[in-house]
């Protein structure tokens, strides 16, 4: 059980970062929403258990209000920044701080330091690469706020509303709990959706796969095909004496499920059995993919 009432209050700064209510301190294109309320910010360090033995990632930090509390609460924090208005602010709070380094680029293309743990308010727009990044490192725990709809997806347990390729990716090498429901009037400025916080904590993968490119092209191609069944989607695809032989040897009570009922291990016995033929899966464009999430 979390006592948050009996978590210490760090101090403040004084430090005046960039005030994120202001339209000028914003940019759209970087999907910019900054979480305000401290208390969630505080909760967020809760969650991870962020203590003086942990290096954490930040990844947006914007005005710094989530930076600060992570620089009194770790041993290392690494917090990487795009835009470069809010280098006054990062800059003196890096001066108070010597534990803090600000990464000034780009989070998708910049090489990662060494950390732990996660604890960040992701910028909206690119949260689900950010994530994908994440898992291909080693961590422990990561704490972030993400769009609420991408954290049910994430989540999405087998039949659910929002069972996808990223539910099966995400959860073979991470467990994921929805922590709690962000509502828009706790940053600045309020997005149109409800946001979600999420903890992700890093496990082995739970079972084998024929590779990560494949799986991906694998998972796409079943979603799209997600009312129909395993043997009627792989019988989709174009060799069809070799995915004949595939079915041959696979469960007959797998083959006869529905895509959205299939469990994730056995999207990984169907990959690795494709994988033992060299059956090639075709690549499902970005704009099908985005005409299916719509709908689930």
């Amino acid at each position: 059980m979390l006592f948050f009432s009996q978590m210490p209050r760090p101090r403040t700064s004084g430090v005046r970062p960039v005030n994120p209510r202001n339209s000028d301190s914003v940019k759209p294109a970087y999907g910019q929403h900054f979480l305000t309320r401290r208390e969630i910010l505080e909760r967020s360090l809760e969650y991870a258990k962020v203590n003086t033995e942990d290096d954490v990632l930040e990844v947006g930090p914007g005005p710094g209000t989530l930076t600060e509390l992570l620089a009194q609460s770790a041993r290392r924090v690494f917090s990487i920044e795009i835009d470069k208005k809010f280098e006054p602010g990062l800059s003196a709070l890096q001066a108070r701080y010597p534990n803090l380094s600000i990464i000034w680029g780009d989070a998708l293309e910049v090489e990662f330091p060494r950390f732990n743990k996660i604890v960040a308010n992701l910028p909206y727009r690119p949260s689900l690469p950010l994530i994908f990044k994440f898992l291909e490192h080693g961590f422990h725990t990561a704490v972030l706020v993400i769009q609420s709809r991408l954290a049910k997806r994430l989540a999405a347990a087998t039949g659910e509303d929002g069972y996808s390729r990223i539910s099966v990716v995400t959860q073979r090498i991470a467990a994921i709990r929805v922590l709690e429901t962000v509502k828009p009037d706790c940053f600045s400025p309020p997005p149109d959706v409800d946001s979600a916080m999420i903890r992700l904590r890093k496990t082995r993968p739970l079972f084998q796969i024929s590779s990560d490119g494949e799986f991906s092209l694998l998972l796409d191609f079943l979603f799209l095909r997600r009312k129909w069944t395993v043997y009627k989607a792989l019988m989709d695809l174009p060799e069809t004496a070799a995915v004949k032989a595939v079915l041959s040897q696979l469960p007959r009570p797998l083959t006869s499920k529905t895509i959205a009922m299939v469990q994730p291990a056995e999207f990984g016995k169907i990959s690795v059995a494709l994988a033992q033929f060299k059956i090639s899966i075709p690549a499902v464009s970005n704009e099908l993919k985005r005409k299916a999430q719509k709908y689930f």
